[in-house]
This record gives structure tokens, sequence and C-alpha cells, in this order.
């Protein structure tokens, strides 16, 4: 079984290979778009990955748009695992063609405490303690229970 993989996530495996016996041939795409097999160079047409794994740094370093086209082109893609916490609007065409999507919650956890912070700071009138101490006066107010 063949699984594509960002260059950054084929690195990580490689990282891991002594811990990890996979039964897979990663297909690895460099973020000019050239594709790799064991270090020899593949052509888009060969690939029958049925996994795909991108990594974040594609949004933020280079690369996406390659991925994504090939993405899309994969017959065989079964399954992708997407570095994005939510939605983004090419998860649809996969679904269409029946593809499995899951995202990355790495995010589920810091999101929510942002949340309740704002939620805390809002309800509590943090605003108003804050211009209080840069004006290095003592307001008093009133505090409220949740």
């Amino acid at each position: 079984m063949q699984i594509l993989v960002s260059e950054t996530a084929g690195r990580l495996v490689d990282e891991r290979a002594d811990r990890v016996d996979l039964p897979v041939e990663q297909v690895r795409m460099h973020r000019d778009g050239r594709l790799e097999v064991g270090g020899r160079e593949l052509d888009a047409k060969q690939v029958r990955a049925e996994v795909a794994c991108a990594t974040g740094d594609l949004f933020f370093r280079g690369g996406a748009a390659p991925w994504f086209e090939l993405l899309l082109a994969l017959e065989s893609l079964r399954w992708f695992q997407s570095p994005a916490a939510g939605y983004l609007p090419l998860y649809d065409r996969l679904f269409a063609r029946g593809v499995r999507v899951t995202g990355a919650h790495v995010n589920a956890i810091p999101i929510a405490e942002y949340v309740i912070q704002a939620v805390l700071a809002r309800f509590q009138r943090v605003d108003e303690w804050v211009a209080a101490r840069a004006a290095r006066e003592w307001r008093p107010h009133e505090f409220r229970e949740v």
C-alpha cells in the first residue's frame, strides 16, 4: 500500500523508522511538487496512494498547491489526514468521492482555553482593571461571580 506524505511527515517517519515497522511504500512530495519513493523520482500518474498525511507547514512554508492538486486527482485515495483544525472547502470534493477526512485536534485545548479566558475577561470587565493599572490608579470595581 502507498501512503502520500509531505516532505516534513516523511522526515518524521524516517526518524522513527527503527521503532515503527510500516508495511507501506512512502510517496514523499517535496515542496516544489516533486515526488519520490525510496530516493527515486516518480511521476504523479504512478502514484496509487490510498492514504495521504499532510503537515501544517504546507500552509505556511509552501507546497500546498501541488499537494492538493495531486490529492484531488488521486482516484485511489481513501483517507486524508489533514493538519487543519477546521473545515476546508476542498473537503467537499473529497467527501463526494467517499474519501474519509480526519483533522488535527491539536488545537482543541488551546482554543477552548482561549475562549474561556476571553469570556471570563469580558464577564469580569478586565478592560477596566487594565485601564486602572495603566493609569497607576486603584479603582474599586465590583467582582461578579460566575
